[in-house]
């Protein structure tokens, strides 16, 4: 059975929940591949360049031909820099789950904690640089620690989502309001 709250969608059964939600890795990866076709566009056209002028004879040589040299310099480099760049921004999408056998929670596959550490969930009502009401969820366990949930404007799903969750791991939830003086 699956179903959606707030961002999250929701699976799972009477003993175990996956919350998960995607951390705009699909928008990541349409700008790589943007970034790819233009690339390959700005390629061509400088390979049409090169290869079409007088200095064609000469395409790799930095005396004869500056924009031929500077061309395989750069497109060399772009083919090392748009991978490291896709590296570096994906983001694979967040998943938690709830374990009701073994009573653990498990953020992206790793063990987080277990129900009898969790402190509570907390829901903070904050506002952004702009003036904007924020809502972030945070798992307290372990003496401190700490798990952010969510990040949002919709008051409704945060809230929505720290009771389902919390239901489910039978913990409690907390609210906290920070008050912003402009």
């Amino acid at each position: 059975m699956t179903w959606k709250v707030g961002d999250f969608l929701v699976s799972g059964d009477a003993n175990h929940r996956i919350f998960s939600k995607d951390n705009g890795s699909i928008a990541s990866l349409k700008a790589f591949s943007f970034g790819l076709m233009a690339f390959f566009c700005l390629f061509a056209l400088a390979l049409m360049s090169v290869f079409a002028g007088k200095n064609a004879d000469n395409v790799f040589s930095p005396k004869h031909n500056h924009v031929g040299f500077l061309w395989a310099v750069l497109s060399g480099a772009m083919l090392v820099i748009l991978p490291v760049y896709l590296a570096l921004s994906y983001k694979p999408p967040l998943v938690i789950e709830f374990h009701r056998k073994d009573r653990s929670v498990r953020s992206n596959g790793s063990i987080i904690t277990r129900f009898d550490k969790i402190e509570y969930f907390q829901i903070v009502e904050d506002r952004d640089n702009d003036g904007q009401q924020l809502y972030r969820l945070v798992l307290f366990y372990g003496d401190g620690r700490e798990l952010p949930i969510e990040r949002s404007y919709d008051g409704a799903g945060v809230r929505e989502l720290a009771r389902e969750m919390s239901e489910f791991c039978e913990a409690r939830v907390r609210s906290r309001i920070v008050s912003v003086v402009t």
